[in-house]
């Protein structure tokens, strides 16, 4: 009685555990493209909308930040939002959308991963309620993943690799980090 009890508890807390995974409870969105960060945007704002088009889920990603700046691929993870979604992407330069990309996914239970791509043949180009941009012109928005969607780096067997330090990719002297003023004064108080 008392092993079946054990057995019983070692169950309901591995249940727990499993019910408990943040993992299968959100929405995983994969933002990539060919756009230059800080050339072209600065920032990311991902929002979820639900099937009506109410915004239920947002938010900005800044990729312009001390000491340095981050590059796409970016992963985003949202709350959970069950149902039949719009996972739209903003291509953002000084606050103000340069580009969008609307992508259609339904969500279940156990959540989603979404690719979504940022493309430099986008940027100015406004569609049409419903269509996203696409090599260029707009189209009706996907409810799939597109393989080209992330320009010229082919998806499959993608490699996630570490930020790329400013100054390989770069002359520029730019760090993005706010001048620390200098008052002359010592740091040592002298009080003894």
């Amino acid at each position: 009685m008392k092993q079946c009890l054990n057995l019983a508890m070692l169950l309901l807390f591995v249940a727990a555990l499993s019910a408990c995974n943040p993992s299968l409870d959100v929405i995983k969105v994969r933002i990539c493209g060919d756009v230059l960060v800080p050339g072209h945007i600065d920032a990311v704002r991902v929002s979820v909308l639900d099937a009506n088009r109410v915004e239920r889920r947002a938010g900005v990603m800044e990729l312009v930040r001390c000491p340095g700046v981050n590059e796409l691929p970016q992963n985003v993870e949202l709350n959970l939002l069950e149902g039949d979604v719009w996972i739209v992407i903003q291509g953002l330069k000084n606050g103000q959308e340069v580009m969008t990309f609307e992508r259609r996914a339904k969500v279940g239970a156990d959540g989603a991963e979404v690719l979504v791509g940022l493309n430099r043949d986008c940027i100015g180009i406004r569609c049409a309620l419903g269509q996203t941009c696409v090599g260029g012109a707009c189209v009706l928005a996907p409810t799939t993943d597109l393989p080209s969607i992330c320009g010229s780096t082919a998806v499959v067997d993608m490699d996630v690799v570490e930020d790329a330090v400013v100054e390989e990719v770069s002359n520029s002297t730019e760090t993005y980090c706010p001048v620390e003023e200098e008052d002359g004064s010592d740091t040592d108080d002298g009080d003894e």
